[in-house]
């Protein structure tokens, strides 16, 4: 048994929602631990009249709520499986974000004293796809899938339960990938450590040079307690490029470590992914990091598509990759897709083909979400996307968002996230463009989600395949140029033989 209350000792003068077995407990005078509820909607202090909710910070208690866009408390009744009934929810507001430091938002924040366990009562606010995220270490300077601890599911209006270990005086981060309802949060305390303990604050960071960025660092923080007071040398692996500060870490007089170390990582050669580790030792206790490292200092080049090609973004490689105004490179940057790291590219996604500019170059593994994508056709052809809207829009305010191509307002457009299939459109030969606008902004591109492009060629023939109807002719791509093979030779397409 356990008792939710506002307190940690167990005060027994506020006992909201608790079933008849916890007040049994209760009534008989014993509490064998103390979960407190660090966050309630149905607490006056929440819902009371001039909260500000959609914007700014508002801290009640322990945890602050950086609001946004369309948040907001409501009544709705909710019991999740470990028996906890909620009377009311905080809605997050659709496609929440934060920044670290100061420019958060979307986000509930809240800095235990002791390390402990944190529940988080979650719903999902629509049939989508919806997640929420618990994080107590922040990598980048945007949300970061990769840093939760635990995650709600809340596709369908699924509802759930994130339970995450979280560490003394770190902030833990609360956010959601789209419109999720927050029912509650409760934190109770561990047992008090005392024997020696030591460890860094992640078990492995990797460090990426691209074409993008010729240095890519990290910062993780070794800590411990109970441990022997003095100065502890690194042990940091001899990688060309990596450089590790400080080189050794100090142990407080009362026992205890919290120290920063960065790492960065630097190259001018191409370098294939490698690993190598980072360690200390400290009252014969172990602690190592694992460092994934590589470098690609050359870019790809746009190749030109001569062939029936399909881009479906489930063949991308990767769950999600967000940019933002101030990322390298940025959501305003018109980039070559195989350049950024984690994306695919081969046979199955021809991703150095295409031109992108947007905010999510992938999102949940099925589909990239922002105002611009062209690629080159080597011959006059069709092409045909499969799109929706961002979120679901009001035919009324005129904010279905029509499919461009080549600039051209085509007969398909969207007001929903439901997928759209296009008709064929006819393009020439040269650069394709695939853009959105709203009739009620003409000019201006809009974000749209595209979830596949297609496009199929119509052969027009090369000055070799005219002279040479009758006789069978293959087509590669050597070097970014195009060439046929024929009865055992190369040629360019002008015809002249490749030595």
């Amino acid at each position: 048994p356990h008792c939710i209350t506002k307190i940690s000792d167990c005060n027994l003068t506020y006992t909201p929602k608790i079933n008849l077995l916890l007040l049994a407990t209760l009534l008989a005078g014993t509490c064998m631990a103390a979960a407190t509820t660090i966050f309630d909607p149905s607490d006056a202090a929440w819902s009371a009249d001039g909260v500000n909710l959609t914007s700014g910070a508002t801290t009640v208690g322990d945890v602050t709520w950086y609001g946004r866009g369309s948040a907001e408390i409501k009544a709705n009744n909710l019991t999740f499986e470990d028996g906890v009934a909620w009377t009311k929810y905080l809605k997050f507001g659709g496609g929440s974000t934060f920044k670290q430091g100061s420019d958060l938002a979307g986000v509930l924040t809240y800095t235990p004293k002791e390390a402990g366990t944190i529940k988080v009562y979650a719903k999902g606010g629509g049939d989508s796809a919806r997640k929420l995220y618990v994080s107590q270490s922040i990598t980048t300077t945007n949300r970061d899938v990769s840093t939760a601890l635990a995650s709600v599911d809340g596709a369908n209006k699924a509802s759930g339960i994130a339970v995450a270990s979280v560490k003394a005086g770190e902030v833990v981060y609360v956010w959601d990938d789209n419109s999720m309802l927050i029912y509650g949060i409760t934190f109770e305390a561990s047992a008090p450590v005392t024997e020696p303990w030591v460890e860094f604050s992640k078990e492995e960071v990797e460090l990426a040079v691209t074409p993008f960025a010729a240095s890519d660092e990290a910062k993780v923080t070794l800590k411990g307690g109970n441990l022997t007071a003095g100065t502890y040398t690194l042990t940091v692996p001899n990688v060309a490029g990596l450089t590790v500060e400080p080189a050794s870490v100090t142990v407080a007089a009362d026992g205890t470590v919290n120290q920063d170390i960065k790492l960065t990582y630097t190259s001018t050669v191409d370098v294939p992914e490698a690993t190598a580790k980072v360690s200390v030792t400290i009252n014969e206790l172990p602690a190592e990091l694992t460092i994934t490292y590589s470098a690609r200092t050359t870019a790809y080049t746009q190749t030109t598509v001569s062939d029936s090609t399909t881009w479906d973004w489930t063949k991308a490689g990767i769950d999600v990759i967000e940019l933002d105004s101030t990322s390298t490179p940025s959501r305003l940057d018109t980039i070559l897709l195989a350049n950024v790291p984690g994306i695919y590219n081969g046979a199955a996604f021809r991703s150095d083909a295409l031109m992108v500019r947007g905010q999510y170059l992938v999102r949940e593994s099925k589909y990239f979400q922002g105002d611009y994508i062209s690629f080159i056709a080597e011959n006059k052809g069709t092409v045909q996307v499969t799109f929706s809207n961002t979120k679901k829009r009001e035919a009324n305010k005129g904010l279905g968002r029509v499919l461009y191509i080549n600039d051209v307002a085509t007969n398909d457009s969207t007001l929903t996230t439901d997928l759209t299939v296009s008709a064929p459109v006819e393009v020439p030969a040269g650069q394709v463009t695939i853009t959105s606008q709203m009739p009620s902004d003409p000019g201006i591109n809009q974000f749209l989600r595209v979830y596949s492009i297609t496009f199929v060629p119509k052969e027009t023939g090369t000055a070799l395949e005219q002279n040479s109807l009758f006789v069978p002719a293959t087509k590669v791509i050597r070097n970014g140029q195009l060439l046929i093979i024929r009865e055992g030779k190369t040629y360019t397409v002008q015809g002249v033989e490749v030595q």
